[in-house]
């Protein structure tokens, strides 16, 4: 899987539930997957933004 590939199946379940709860999920789970330069790359296209 390309990073394109896996930023493309990340934006989808984004655009059908845009819940920040869902997206929080979503980051933390590719956290582990990704380094963490990649995994800011993804939120910041995702539009997550983390809790202060």
């Amino acid at each position: 899987m390309t990073e394109l590939d896996a930023l493309r199946q990340l934006m989808r379940p984004t655009a059908e539930s845009d819940t920040p709860v869902d997206r929080e999920r979503m980051s933390e789970s590719w956290g582990k997957e990704f380094p963490s330069d990649f995994r800011h790359f993804v939120e910041v296209g995702a539009g997550t933004r983390r809790p202060s």
